[in-house]
């Protein structure tokens, strides 16, 4: 698959390292979510590798508020796309 020719994409963002660390949940189930879920990094690091000349906009989803801060994948997002030069793509987060 391709998804350098997408207009738009939805990229999970799970979980912020440093929030899911300091959690209460329990180890097995902070590894389960490193093991199979995206954090807000590599998310943004994605972001980074598919930010081409087609994208548009990029919505970010899976965002689990106990472990998550809309903010701060907001505000790696518009970081990231500055630094690409694409600060004209739409950055959204589902609810």
């Amino acid at each position: 698959m391709n998804l350098c020719n997408c207009d738009v994409v939805a990229i999970e963002a799970n979980y912020e390292e440093e929030l899911l660390s300091a959690s209460n949940l329990p180890n097995v189930l902070k590894q389960r979510i490193r093991n199979n879920h995206l954090s807000n990094q590599q998310a943004i690091d994605l972001l980074r590798c598919i930010g081409t000349a087609s994208l548009k906009k990029v919505l970010f989803w899976h965002a689990e508020p106990e472990i998550n801060d809309r903010m701060i994948i907001l505000e790696r997002a518009h970081n990231c796309l500055k630094a690409i030069g694409r600060k004209d793509i739409k950055v959204a987060i589902a609810k």
